[in-house]
């Protein structure tokens, strides 16, 4: 087994997922765009401040947070590769994106994916945090599924 990360990192990183997570579902919210659209983009974004609320809580309640986690050479390299190709390394990163696309759609596509790279890394999370904080981890698992099938209703109600 090689040493990952600590608890504490694997935290922090969520946490600043859903930090940028509300950053973009607030400059899309702020679009000039469906009302509805934008209703349900204010709503995400408060469920995404919501999130790095609660690994907030978790990081300041697991015992464990600065212990070295293990994972083998293949986990390993999924993480890494995984955030790598985070769509949004940095706030300002949001901006650009809304910026540079072509309408509405493809807004939503990008916050699908966005979506879609949270499930990802919190099943993985889930994986290395242990018994401990799985519940929290599961139940975000939860929510950020239910944000991309909003996001794809959203997008199939524009077709």
């Amino acid at each position: 087994m090689l040493e990952l990360f600590t608890g504490a990192d694997i935290l922090n990183m969520g946490i600043e997922a859903e930090v940028l997570g509300e950053a973009f579902y607030t400059s899309v919210a702020a679009q000039p765009t469906d009302k509805a659209i934008s209703e349900a983009c204010t709503t995400l974004a408060a469920d995404e401040r919501g999130h790095a609320r609660v690994l907030r809580e978790m990081l300041s309640e697991w015992q464990g947070a600065r212990e070295k986690l293990q994972a083998d050479q293949e986990t390993m390299d999924y993480v890494h590769a995984l955030l790598g190709r985070r769509l949004l390394p940095q706030a300002q990163d949001a901006e650009a994106l809304i910026r540079g696309a072509k309408g509405l759609p493809e807004l939503l596509q990008i916050a699908a994916a966005l979506e879609k790279d949270s499930i990802l890394f919190y099943y993985e999370m889930r994986d290395l945090v242990g018994r401990q904080s799985e519940a929290a981890v599961t139940r975000l698992i939860g929510e950020e599924k239910t944000h991309l099938a909003k996001v794809q209703r959203m997008a199939a109600e524009l077709l």
